[in-house]
């Protein structure tokens, strides 16, 4: 079985990870994949050194007959039998390209769509009932997309997948040592960047009542500016300058260095305006992390109803407080528990799990 798959840019975002973390993997799974994309990005050096054959082309707009010419080549001259994109974009350019080629399309779709256009939601209608397998990311997700768009053929839910040994790090360097911060202090920290998606002014706003308590803490924002939404960002780094909480809060960007900077945290806190996943609250369940977290549906899907984070309301930076107040006075227990259910989400968000179950979709596929 040989499948290719499609991107935009190799640029570091949940889809792109997802993609890297199986081509890495992929040879104990015994099937073979290659990628094609769009544009170049940050991951572009750890892709090839996944070594997976890679091929960049880029179409001057959706009607490109020259990309599709070249892409249906790549797939004929690949032996490509399933083709698997995961932007709408690329599953209309691959079912273009592979018109009467008798391959299957696949779409896996990694949010919600919400800002999109008309165009953009006229397309993902389109494309829905064109793929031969829609993969949503939870069923949250793919509840909303049946509401919204009621009628989609086939679909089916497959959660995100974690590669297990990029959690497993040795500090290369202490953050605290890094940034000059107290080894007392309580190290707290969220990973995201600063889009429509999130709600970062949510967790700002806590920290200014965390900060007319007693405790001891400093705030990782791990995440970049947005450059089409940069009020987001400016919003909160206004609001921690002007509430006081400038030697205490921390806007790193984009870090390389994630997993090393998570296994440093003593709670990872995380709030989300549409969420479909949610992949950094995951790796932090995943290392043992105490993890708080905004009762949006799919956060309470992957924590198994609060089970393995602590839940608070969404936009309520008083009950989050609450949360973390009861945490602080409990915390060697809160640990513990963290701990524990790290053996049941090892099995079922680990990224072999996810590659085995692909295979399986593959399978099926090819056997209709």
């Amino acid at each position: 079985m040989k499948v290719a798959y499609l991107m935009g840019s190799l640029n570091r975002g949940g889809a792109e990870t997802l993609v890297l973390d199986i081509c890495k993997n992929i040879n104990e799974h015994n099937f073979e994949i290659i990628l094609i994309h769009r544009k170049n990005g940050q991951l572009k050096e750890e892709f090839v050194q996944s070594g997976i054959e890679l091929h960049q082309i880029h179409p001057k707009h959706i009607f490109d007959i020259a990309y599709f010419i070249k892409l249906r080549n790549i797939i004929i001259d690949n032996n490509i039998q399933i083709v698997h994109a995961h932007q709408v974009i690329d599953a209309w350019l691959a079912y273009l390209a592979t018109l009467f080629l008798s391959k299957k399309v696949l779409l896996s779709f990694h949010g919600h769509g919400i800002n999109g256009n008309f165009t953009a939601n006229l397309l993902r209608k389109w494309v829905l009932t064109k793929t031969a397998l829609n993969i949503f990311v939870s069923s949250s997700q793919k509840n909303y997309y049946e509401k919204k768009y009621k009628i989609i053929p086939k679909s089916i839910v497959l959660p995100n997948g974690i590669d297990l040994k990029k959690l497993h790090v040795q500090h290369k360097q202490s953050i605290k040592a890094e940034l000059g911060l107290s080894d007392t202090a309580l190290l707290i920290g969220t990973v995201g960047n600063f889009t429509s998606g999130r709600d970062h002014f949510t967790l700002c706003k806590f920290l200014y009542l965390l900060k007319q308590t007693n405790i001891e803490f400093n705030f990782l924002f791990i995440g970049a500016e947005s450059k089409t939404e940069p009020s987001i960002y400016n919003k909160c780094f206004a609001y921690c300058q002007e509430n006081g909480l400038g030697n205490n809060v921390f806007f790193l960007g984009t870090r390389a260095d994630v997993p090393d900077i998570l296994s440093q945290l003593d709670v990872f806190t995380y709030s989300t305006e549409h969420d479909t996943f949610g992949i950094a609250v995951v790796e932090a369940m995943l290392m043992g992390i105490p993890v708080f977290v905004n009762d949006w549906e799919v956060m309470l899907e992957i924590t198994n109803e609060g089970k393995y984070a602590i839940i608070y309301k969404s936009k309520d930076e008083h009950d989050l407080l609450g949360k973390f107040n009861h945490f602080v006075d409990n915390i060697d227990t809160y640990r513990k528990v963290a701990k524990k259910n790290t053996l049941i989400l090892k099995d079922k968000y680990s990224i072999g799990r996810h590659i085995f179950n692909l295979k399986n979709i593959y399978n099926s596929l090819l056997k209709d």
